[in-house]
């Protein structure tokens, strides 16, 4: 039985974006915002978004979230080459509804830092 993950995308993994053709989750409400602000890098030519595990910095991101099961979970930390140490690394963040109350129970979630 795959068991089901909730993750928040920010970034190519986006519906629209050029990476979405790996997130085949189902969609959880509209937006949603970091809980904490934090820095947010786009690097490159390949303008590859990078998010830092430094929260209380930087601003509030606005993403998406998704429902996952483990094998698109499995797909996604291979594009984000999880395993490779100058890479992603796959945490937990919390984040809220966008637009929503500041005070709203925040959820916590996966996210690619």
């Amino acid at each position: 039985m795959s068991v089901h993950h909730r993750i928040f995308v920010f970034g190519t993994l986006q519906e629209g974006h050029r990476n979405f053709h790996v997130n085949r989750g189902q969609r959880v409400g509209d937006h949603w915002v970091t809980a904490q602000p934090h820095p947010l890098y786009v690097m490159g030519p390949r303008r590859v978004p990078w998010l830092l595990n430094r929260p209380g910095q930087g601003v509030p991101v606005v993403g998406q979230l998704y429902e996952v099961d483990d094998a698109v979970l499995a797909d996604m930390d291979r594009l984000e080459r999880v395993d490779d140490p100058l890479w992603y690394e796959r945490r937990q963040i919390a984040v809220r509804p966008h637009p929503g109350p500041a005070d709203a129970p925040p959820e916590t979630v996966w996210v690619y830092f």
